[in-house]
């Protein structure tokens, strides 16, 4: 939690304080409230200083879709957007349930967290592009 952090809710039994995680997306919706068209540039939020938010420079904002936004704006999020409905597009015409789970699974936890910098995301991509699993031939001679 943030240092200066005051409870939101103190009793006998537990203290309720607000997260980095929390401040993570205070500090992201602050971004693309004055930033929301072209973002803050790749890879500056943890630059970016911003009052009160001393205690979270170096992090990221921890979900995909909303570091999308932050860091290079709405126009991203539409590219974004783009390449993943060509993906959900190529996978639904070859009837590929196996790419199926995965598509939905990155979209959900790309809301989340930062999914993109799981390296097997990046070798799923080309497979479902090249027609999946079926035009790879994997038998041993």
């Amino acid at each position: 939690m943030m240092s200066e952090s005051k409870a939101l809710h103190d009793n006998n039994f537990f203290t309720i304080y607000k997260t980095n995680y929390a401040e993570l997306k205070i500090k992201s919706f602050k971004f693309i409230k004055d930033n929301f068209l072209l973002g803050v540039g790749f890879d500056n939020f943890r630059d970016h200083q911003m009052d009160k938010f001393d205690d979270i420079q170096v992090y990221k904002p921890h979900s995909s879709i909303i570091g999308l936004i932050v860091e290079n704006g709405f126009v991203a999020l539409i590219i974004f957007f783009f390449i993943f409905k060509h993906l959900l597009k190529v996978t639904l015409q070859q009837k590929n349930n196996f790419f199926l789970p995965v598509l939905i699974f990155i979209l959900i936890e790309s809301i989340n967290m930062d999914i993109h910098y799981f390296k097997i995301l990046w070798i799923f991509m080309p497979m479902i592009l090249m027609g999946g699993y079926s035009r790879f031939n994997f038998s041993i001679n």
